[in-house]
């Protein structure tokens, strides 16, 4: 896994909607319809539905957090996102237009 570099002033605590809006609206798309993904296995539905789950009940999401890192990285490995994209959320940049 990469070793991210944490700018002094960059936030890495931040609410559930702005790191949601970290996500391109696709990828948003398919992480919020990944129950009805063919392609994933009932144990990585489960795990994501999970995820999302624990991400409802925080009060915030911390970027450098260890389960937000394997969150998100899990999303690779079920091909919703790609590690580039992976690597820019997890030091929260957003998407480019």
């Amino acid at each position: 896994m990469p070793e991210f570099i944490i700018a002094p002033n960059q936030k890495t605590n931040i609410t559930q909607l702005a790191f949601r809006r970290l996500f391109t609206p696709t990828e948003r798309i398919g992480v919020d319809d990944a129950e009805n993904n063919a392609t994933l296995s009932a144990q990585q539905k489960a795990t994501i539905r999970t995820m999302q789950r624990d991400m409802a009940l925080a009060e915030n999401i911390s970027l450098v957090d260890h389960e937000t890192i394997k969150g998100v990285n899990y999303l690779v490995f079920c091909n919703l996102i790609t590690q580039d994209r992976a690597d820019s959320i997890l030091i929260g940049l957003p998407y480019a237009d």
